[in-house]
């Protein structure tokens, strides 16, 4: 990546603060539209872990195509009609 020499930077920046259509943001008013630019996680009633599975059953699931997440969670849902975790050694 090729950066602008200060002075051409400043140039630049003068320029920019010269156009009447163009805003000149702070750092601080740059930071915040970053902020804001930060899109929150959709509240679908799930909760995002991070979970290891041996490879054998992750592979199973990924074959069955698009939405083996999914899948795999209906799978646990229906073991645990069946089963109490909190009964396993």
């Amino acid at each position: 990546m090729i950066l602008p020499t200060p002075e051409e930077d400043a140039v630049l920046t003068a320029a920019a603060a010269d156009d009447p259509d163009n805003q000149v943001l702070s750092d601080d008013e740059w930071d915040e539209a970053r902020l804001r630019a930060v899109r929150p996680e959709p509240d679908t009633g799930k909760e995002r872990v991070a979970v290891r599975f041996s490879e054998p059953v992750v592979q199973r699931f990924r074959a069955t195509g698009s939405g083996w997440q999914r899948r795999m969670d209906a799978a646990l849902q229906d073991w645990l009609k069946h089963h109490n975790p909190e009964q396993l050694p």
